[in-house]
């Protein structure tokens, strides 16, 4: 019976504590709103009884910019007799843009104003944006660069004017580009050459007849900067390959050249094909040298890393200095490939060594030996948020031939 009572006791006052909550929330609602919703005929605080807002904060930050649409106006009446203007084929070659013109007349008493949208490579005989006087003729060129259009093309001009009736209209311009000379791809891109690769990296650029007579390429030159080509012929007169092979050089990071060849088509004697290609090293050794600061006389130490970019990670077979102040080591990691150096015998202003380098040897054939040099840095610069830039070395010393030390 204790039992039970206690139980009953607990129960009721869990029900009285639950009950006052409710009702602590029940007051509290009613004056959060009061507060948030003044009543609306409050006096303002100057007492003339007009309610006052609150300004808005204005926004900061950059906005996007737009632009003022015309004000309609019933007087000022467009009129363009001739809104669809086809151009007879032209060369590509021949020409750099194909103009088309549009008479715009305004008939009206008010003037009339106009302002073009074209997309890109779209160019006008002035500004895209004038003002026709009453009874006036507007001469509207629209200058469209050949190099954005292929083929048979339609190209739309939004126009909006002040005219109430015709507020936004299209003025269209058609015609075809001809190509004596087909090319796909137009330029050979490379991307990627990985240094010491066992196969030369090679592209093909199909060459073939267009809107022509039948071609007959020539290849002018069969070697420029970086590259070589030679052309074979598939369909006699009507599809050729040129094939184009890298040959970068061993101190260069990338691959240029430009061939030229003759079509055998009159319209269009000549065309080039442009080449383009990133050299990627076997090795990249980051940082490409150790940095000494210029204040160092006692303790000091760096260390750089190989990374192997194409194939399996080599392994380092010995690191040395060409100073005895200077101790190198290195470490063959799970997943790294460090050389360290370290300043072991105290230096002094008069013994500053020069042509310091830190000669590594790999067990990679194609990667022998590299050559880092340990260049001296100011310190009063090395502390800047931009450092100035490190001087041009050498990621390795190429051609590299296996050393003669131990195994």
């Amino acid at each position: 019976m204790y039992v039970s009572t206690r139980f009953a006791r607990q129960s009721w006052l869990s029900t009285v504590g639950c009950l006052a909550v409710l009702a602590s929330c029940l007051w509290v609602i009613p004056v959060s709103v009061a507060v948030a919703k003044p009543p609306a005929d409050s006096s303002s605080a100057d007492g003339s009884g007009e309610e006052t807002s609150t300004p808005t904060p204005e926004r900061k930050g950059p906005t996007k910019r737009t632009v003022k649409s015309f004000t309609p106006d019933p007087n000022a009446i467009w009129v363009c007799e001739k809104s669809t203007v086809t151009m007879p084929p032209v060369w590509r070659a021949a020409v750099k843009s194909v103009d088309f013109a549009f008479e715009i007349r305004n008939d009206g008493t008010a003037p009339l104003q106009m302002r073009a949208r074209g997309g890109c490579g779209t160019h006008y005989n002035g500004s895209a944006e004038r003002t026709i006087e009453p009874g006036d003729t507007e001469h509207f060129v629209v200058m469209l660069s050949c190099p954005k259009l292929q083929g048979d093309f339609t190209r739309e001009i939004k126009v909006e004017t002040n005219d109430p009736s015709k507020s936004l209209l299209k003025l269209i311009c058609k015609g075809k580009i001809m190509d004596a000379v087909r090319l796909d791809p137009k330029l050979v891109n490379f991307r990627r050459i990985f240094e010491g690769a066992e196969e030369p990296a090679q592209e093909k650029v199909f060459i073939m007849r267009g809107d022509g007579d039948p071609i007959a390429p020539t290849l002018l030159t069969s070697e420029d900067g970086d590259a070589s080509a030679v052309l074979r012929t598939i369909t006699e007169g009507e599809r050729y390959e040129l094939v184009v092979t890298a040959h970068p050089k061993a101190d260069s990071n990338k691959v240029r050249g430009r061939f030229a060849l003759t079509t055998g088509v009159k319209d269009d004697p000549k065309i080039y094909i442009n080449v383009y290609g990133t050299v990627v090293p076997r090795v990249s050794i980051r940082p490409a040298a150790f940095i000494l600061p210029s204040t160092t006389r006692s303790y000091w130490k760096e260390a750089v890393e190989l990374m192997w970019n194409d194939g399996e990670r080599g392994r380092i077979l010995s690191a040395t200095t060409n100073n005895p102040k200077f101790e190198a080591r290195f470490y063959n990691e799970k997943d790294h490939r460090r050389v360290e150096v370290a300043l072991v015998d105290p230096l002094t202003d008069e013994s500053l060594p020069e042509d310091l380098e830190v000669t590594v040897t790999t067990d990679d054939p194609k990667f022998a030996e590299a050559k880092i040099p340990i260049v001296y840095r100011d310190v009063t610069k090395m502390n800047r948020r931009v450092d100035p830039p490190r001087p041009k070395v050498p990621t390795a010393v190429l051609p590299m031939q296996p050393s003669g030390g131990n195994p």
